[in-house]
């Protein structure tokens, strides 16, 4: 993941909440700082904690299965 990229949070999308953010900086540890469209603050978050593709996340029964 790079700056600029669009990406959710992991946890997020498992809670049902679509909410897409910017990566805004890089940080030597590994971590990025990221801006969700929703708060007015950046969040630092390991890059395991989120994705580019919210879709692989999405509840089964939204997708039709019984």
């Amino acid at each position: 993941m790079k700056v600029g990229d669009l990406v959710w949070h992991v946890k997020d999308l498992e809670d049902g909440l679509e909410v897409p953010g910017l990566i805004m900086r890089s940080q030597p540890e590994g971590d990025v700082v990221v801006r969700f469209a929703d708060r007015a603050f950046d969040e630092y978050h390991d890059v395991d904690d989120l994705t580019h593709h919210p879709v692989l996340y999405e509840d089964e029964n939204l997708m039709g299965n019984p």
